[in-house]
């Protein structure tokens, strides 16, 4: 056993403790017993190991005499002491990183001359991308190979990546119609495995009969007995191997991962010059590498657990500058000050309110507010609505159109289909027609005359809000003065898409809305340019939306459900993956649904 999995093994044990599972007097067996399973070469690798084992295995050795708060306060604390055996023992030291400094290499020159890369070499790595030197640490490892565990063929288990050494005894290469196997049997002497590849017949050029191999993968049961490993990675080896985990890279045919890794490894003291960034005070609280130490991790971890803990830093990375470039972005709108302060009386929306059959919820009326005072604002409206199906996002939508309209400027709303488009039309159209706004359409399945003559209408500023779809953001579709910009279901549309419609005025103030639940803090993250407003209150009789899943042998029952609904007047969409049968896809469609 890894010393790595011990430690893991008695986190597992603590926590039985805490959830009742474990009686104080079995805890410190279980510790003890798991101890003598370690590894003696782990021993080797870490010197002073015992000095940090001992005193953890003392520490359990009385909790059964101690009363039950002190028991749990000192099973709390394990949690502590493993994590600082894990940084003392499984993390790369600090002197090794600072000695990588020492050799400097420069990170912006052609990958070229990276040492082990030459014109050919980098040829192969332009198709990636990797352009400069630094771009190479940035090729990530998509695995790793765990060579300080290698299991005997006789201990495998199904479904459970493992590394095996094992000589290479025949191989042989089937061509079924466009399909090449190549099919490799290997043994370690008391046992053997297959090995298969499917079309990559380049893999031939690496094996040799007699060969020593170290084979990476997922063993899967095989019909006629033996255990076969699909698409292994495998590389020749002399000797004994040293003790090490080593990273897999997607690769290109003329790359192998020993030659990737040597290239990596010679260029690895490039990770000296990438500058951290992130506060000191954020690394502490979150327990996150430093960026150079993170970079040299990702590619050769001393444990699994620095793999870990050096992706966890550069996804936390990623996510902390995409939040930072949106605050900045964000802080720059706002200090320019470009946006249209509009004058709004609110006449018009009170008119508006008064003539609907129903009371505002509070929920709308307060969404409707914080828009109202964006659209009054000196800065850009950049708004994002969210409620669940009928909570009366459109009847918000509507009173800010309203708004606009009244401070003299068109809107525009987009949707992601045409038949949204024509029934928000048709809505829109009655209900605003009451305080004096034209609605217009604009879909691609309508005319072109009728299209021309709409996009005419917004030119001349004739239509005070259009309903459509991507159609708004065709090149020929101008208007006399757009001032607010509405994305139904905005998750539909792509960035660009959205942009393109803004860019149809100057600065127009943004509202999308969406259905789907976001919770806040996923909000405030993903949306962090955007101000969000939540309807949560559901206006006043409205039924509560039910989601049900129903296995296949309860379909009569379905089906006497919806005859009854539409017996009643009701609708019922049955909504299928597929309109007509694929020969590629096996999914139901709709066409063959429809017949039956």
């Amino acid at each position: 056993m890894l010393f790595e999995e011990f430690l893991v093994l008695c986190e597992e044990q603590l926590e039985d403790f805490l959830k009742n599972k474990l009686p104080p007097s079995a805890l410190f067996n279980e510790l003890n017993r798991l101890v003598r399973y370690i590894d003696t070469e782990e021993f080797k690798c870490f010197p002073h190991l015992k000095e940090y084992l001992l005193p953890f295995l003392r520490y359990y050795s009385v909790l059964q005499k101690l009363p039950p708060e002190r028991q749990r306060k000192r099973v709390e604390n394990g949690f502590k002491m493993i994590h600082k055996m894990r940084n003392v023992f499984l993390l790369t030291g600090s002197e090794e990183i600072e000695a990588l400094k020492q050799n400097r290499i420069n990170p912006e020159a052609s990958v070229k001359f990276a040492k082990g890369v030459g014109e050919n070499r980098a040829k192969l790595l332009h198709k990636f991308g990797i352009e400069k030197i630094k771009e190479l640490l940035w090729w990530l490892p998509r695995d790793y190979e765990d060579r300080r565990k290698i299991i005997p063929l006789s201990s495998l288990r199904q479904d459970e990546k493992v590394t095996v050494m094992a000589e290479l005894l025949n191989y042989s290469v089937k061509r079924v119609k466009d399909y090449v196997i190549i099919t490799a049997v290997v043994s370690d002497g008391f046992g053997q495995i297959l090995l298969k590849w499917f079309n990559q017949e380049y893999i031939t050029r690496y094996l040799k009969k007699g060969a020593k191999y170290l084979i990476t993968g997922v063993p899967k049961k095989n019909s006629f007995g033996p255990y076969e490993i699909n698409t292994p990675e495998i590389e020749e080896i002399t000797g004994e191997p040293k003790r090490e985990i080593l990273p897999v890279y997607s690769l290109t045919s003329g790359l192998t991962q020993r030659i990737m890794r040597r290239i990596i490894r010679k260029n690895i003291s490039v990770v000296g010059t990438f500058r951290e960034f992130i506060p000191q005070s954020i690394l502490e609280k979150r327990d996150l590498l430093p960026r150079e130490h993170a970079m040299l991790a990702v590619h050769f971890p001393k444990s699994l657990y620095e793999a870990d803990k050096a992706r966890e830093r550069l996804s936390y990375e990623e996510l902390f500058l995409f939040e930072v470039a949106l605050l900045h972005n964000r802080a720059k709108m706002k200090k320019k000050d470009l946006g249209i302060s509009k004058q709004i009386v609110g006449e018009l929306s009170r008119r508006f309110i008064e003539s609907r059959s129903f009371k505002p919820t509070a929920d709308q009326l307060k969404v409707y507010e914080e828009i109202k005072e964006d659209l009054k604002a000196s800065t850009p409206m950049n708004r994002m609505l969210q409620g669940d199906v009928g909570s009366g996002k459109t009847f918000v939508a509507e009173l800010a159109i309203i708004d606009n309209f009244e401070a003299g400027y068109q809107s525009a709303m987009m949707v992601p289909t045409s038949v949204l488009a024509i029934q928000q039309y048709e809505k829109l159209h009655k209900e605003l027609d009451h305080v004096g706004v034209k609605v217009g359409l604009l879909v691609g399945s309508m005319k072109k005359s009728e299209q021309d003559r709409v996009k005419k209408q917004l030119a001349l500023g004739e239509i005070d809000v259009v309903i459509g779809t991507h159609a708004l953001i065709q090149e020929n579709v101008n208007f006399k003065d757009l001032g607010l910009v509405i994305v139904d279901e905005q998750h539909r549309f792509g960035v660009k898409q959205r942009e393109a419609l803004m860019t149809k005025g100057t600065m127009v103030d943004t509202l999308v809305m969406t259905a789907t639940p976001i919770p806040r803090t996923l909000a405030l993250t993903a949306y962090g340019d955007l101000d969000v407003s939540t309807i949560r209150e559901m206006p006043p009789g409205r039924a509560p939306v039910r989601t049900m899943i129903i296995t296949e042998n309860r379909l009569s029952e379905l089906y006497a459900f919806v005859r009854e609904e539409v017996a009643q007047g009701h609708q019922c969409f049955f909504i299928y993956p597929l309109i007509e049968e694929s020969e590629v896809m096996d999914l139901k469609a709709a066409t063959e649904a429809a017949e039956f």
